[in-house]
C-alpha cells in the first residue's frame, strides 16, 4: 500500500505540476490522494517524499513548487504591475497563487504555512526581485500584510528625466501636492 501511495503521490506532484497548480495545502493534497486511491489514511511521510523526489517542497502544512512558485509569483507582480496596482494584500496573492486548489478560505486560515515558512519567504521574496516592499500595518490589535511599489519608483519609471522646466523630484512634489489636495477637496 505504501509503494501504491508513493507512486500515486508522485504522479499528483507530476500532474500539478503540468496543470501549472504550484501550491497546495497537505489537507488538500491527502483529499486528492484520497480520491484518487480510494484510502482512508494517509502517511505522510511518504507523500512528502514522493513529492520532494518531483521537486516539490513542504513546510508548514503546505506543498510548494519552488521553481513554477518563483515563476507565478514573478509572473503575478508583472500583472499586477500592468494594471498600475501600487498596493496589494499578502491574502490576496495567496488567492491568486493558490486559484488551482480545491481548499476552501477557512481551512487557509489554520495552515500557518501561507503566512509563515518556505512558501512565505519565497513569495515574498520573488515580489521584493520585483520591486515591491513587504509591509505588516497593525491598527486596533490586527495586523495587515500588504506588498507595496513605491509612488516614487513608479513615478521615476515614467518620468526619469522630469518634463522641462521640472525636474523629477519636483514634478513628482508637484504631483503629490496636487494629488493631496485634490483628496482633502473630497473629503
Amino acid at each position: 500500500m505504501s509503494e501504491d501511495l508513493s507512486e500515486t503521490a508522485a504522479d499528483l506532484a507530476s500532474d500539478l505540476v503540468r496543470e501549472d497548480i504550484v501550491v497546495l495545502s497537505r489537507p488538500d493534497v491527502n483529499h486528492r490522494l484520497k480520491t484518487r486511491l480510494d484510502i482512508s489514511k494517509i502517511d505522510h511521510d511518504v507523500v512528502t517524499e514522493a513529492f520532494a523526489d518531483e521537486g516539490w517542497e513542504y513546510s508548514r502544512h503546505l506543498y510548494y513548487h519552488p521553481q513554477g512558485l518563483r515563476d507565478a509569483t514573478t509572473d503575478l507582480a508583472a500583472d499586477l504591475r500592468g494594471d498600475g496596482r501600487l498596493l496589494v494584500a499578502h491574502d490576496e496573492v495567496c488567492d491568486e497563487l493558490a486559484r488551482e486548489s480545491e481548499e476552501e478560505e477557512p481551512v487557509r486560515d489554520h495552515v500557518t504555512g501561507w503566512k509563515q515558512g518556505g512558501f512565505d519567504e519565497l513569495v515574498r521574496g520573488a515580489l521584493e526581485e520585483a520591486g515591491w516592499r513587504h509591509e505588516t500595518v497593525e491598527r486596533r490589535g490586527h495586523e495587515l500584510r500588504v506588498y507595496l511599489r513605491p509612488l516614487y519608483a513608479v513615478f521615476e519609471e515614467n518620468h526619469s528625466s522630469g518634463k522641462s522646466p521640472l525636474t523629477t523630484n519636483e514634478l513628482f512634489s508637484h504631483y503629490l501636492s496636487s494629488s493631496m489636495a485634490d483628496a482633502l477637496e473630497d473629503r
